[in-house]
């Protein structure tokens, strides 16, 4: 059944004489412009469907909002020539039935402005795998869309909204949430409703959230086995929010017996009797935390590669920074 509206003369006590019939689409949602102005009033509704999970708006011929409902009774408080519905049960029909002498409605008693709108976020640093944020504003519908915006122009969709009610959502950040493109904006939308001419960008939060760093690695490039004497080497990355590292081989290998503990970065070997002088391994190993945000870092381990007049160490003692080859405990 296609959409359509069918006035009707209201009954009952207290009743004018307007009303009208509103036949939805297949999809539940309506966005329809009435054949003829309704006045300001109480109207009850009633779903044929029996439907009670819709959003409801009328809005007057300006493109005011002069009545929003989640209900059975919506109350306009000036003409409206124009009723939004969304998700509403699929080729239902609702009945508006005019009270208009019933109740004295005031502006009080709806938001101003007919699409959602955000005033504000309870947090703003969204670092890990599904942390949430509680979204503030108003007239978020039953089917409201959250997005996170960043600096790529790139709508990502929010991992899961919990509607508390029109007015508070909390929101699960989408996995893909990465440093590059932060700040994000959160932009919200209620599917079928039109954004204001006046007043665009009230349903997007500019710079709302951010998504942690990237974590940053503090051990040098160079390190050092020294056979027989060595009991384990550290590869050590730190982040910036205090969240745990992992730690994997993505390039190249270590030295045969060596083994890297992904959770504290630490190389340990089994036996290194069969290695010798001058032995070499090239590894690239990524460092992430809890949200995925990773950096990769270049390592080659020399074994036995000690000597005051090493190449690795001639950089630091040509520079007469004595201290700094010290660090690696070999001595000068």
């Amino acid at each position: 059944m296609g959409i359509s509206f069918t006035d009707f003369t209201g009954g009952g006590s207290g009743a004018s004489n307007n009303g009208f019939y509103l036949y939805l689409g297949t999809s539940g949602n309506t966005n329809f412009e009435l054949v003829a102005a309704q006045p300001a009033g109480a109207y009850y509704i009633e779903s044929v469907s029996s439907d009670t999970t819709y959003d409801i708006y009328a809005i007057a011929s300006d493109g005011s909002l002069v009545g929003y409902t989640t209900n059975d009774r919506l109350i306009a408080t000036d003409e409206f020539a124009r009723v939004v519905v969304i998700g509403g049960t699929s080729d239902d029909v609702l009945r508006f039935d005019s009270r208009s002498t019933t109740f004295t409605t005031s502006k009080s008693d709806i938001n101003d402005g007919a699409p959602a709108f955000i005033t504000s976020v309870s947090v703003a640093d969204l670092e890990s795998f599904d942390d949430t944020t509680t979204i503030i504003g108003g007239n978020f519908a039953t089917n409201v869309e959250v997005y996170f915006v960043g600096t790529n122009d790139i709508d990502l969709a929010a991992k899961s909204i919990v509607r508390n009610s029109s007015s508070e959502l909390i929101v699960t950040r989408p996995d893909t949430l990465v440093p590059d493109y932060a700040p994000y904006d959160v932009k919200i939308i209620n599917p079928g409703i039109n954004l204001p001419s006046t007043a665009p960008t009230q349903h997007i939060l500019e710079n709302a959230i951010t998504a942690g760093a990237y974590p940053i690695w503090s051990t040098y490039s160079q390190i050092f086995w020294e056979q027989g004497e060595t009991s384990s080497l550290t590869l050590l990355a730190q982040d910036a929010e205090g969240s745990d590292i992992d730690y994997s081989i993505i390039s190249g290998s270590l030295l045969p017996n060596m083994t890297l503990d992904q959770e504290t970065g630490i190389i340990t070997v089994s036996d290194d009797s069969g290695y010798s002088t001058g032995d070499t391994a090239s590894i690239t190993v990524r460092a992430t935390d809890t949200a995925g945000n990773f950096t990769d870092k270049e390592f080659d381990i020399h074994v036995n590669h000690y000597d005051i007049n090493s190449f690795y160490f001639q950089p630091f003692i040509q520079a007469g920074n004595i201290e700094t080859a010290l660090l690696f405990d070999f001595e000068l």
